[in-house]
């Protein structure tokens, strides 16, 4: 049985944690993108990680580390974030540009223009103007 202050010092631990990620999760994005831009791939790819291990539900966190992986030549481990990213949001046509990427380099073609088919639909659904 949980005492009144056993709750107080779990609900201090879990908004210390919901802190801690909201403060954590934009420094691992912004020195993810920082290294990408350097071409330092692995340290991009690390820093995405931590990221993703502290929000497992970003799916913009999966396509940036799918770019990197890409970068890397990485075409199955690119393609298990792609498809991460179309999984948490099958709406936008970036997961299917990033899986379109990775089947295209690795080789397996018949994929690539089943990609390319839904990232194209996925386009033309897009609200945005400029997307379209």
């Amino acid at each position: 049985m949980m005492t009144s202050s056993d709750e107080i010092t779990n609900a201090d631990c879990l908004n210390w944690s919901n802190d801690f990620k909201q403060e954590c999760n934009p420094l691992c994005a912004a020195d993810g993108q920082a290294a990408f831009a350097a071409s330092d791939y692995d340290k991009a790819i690390d820093l995405y990680s931590m990221a993703i291990d502290l929000d497992s539900a970003s799916d913009i966190f999966f396509a940036s580390r799918s770019e990197a992986k890409l970068s890397k030549m990485l075409w199955e481990d690119a393609l298990l974030d792609a498809r991460k990213v179309t999984e948490l949001n099958p709406s936008s046509h970036v997961g299917y540009q990033l899986s379109h990427s990775a089947l295209r380099g690795a080789q397996r073609y018949e994929e690539v223009i089943e990609a390319f088919t839904i990232m194209l639909s996925k386009l033309d659904d897009a609200s945005e103007a400029q997307i379209r």
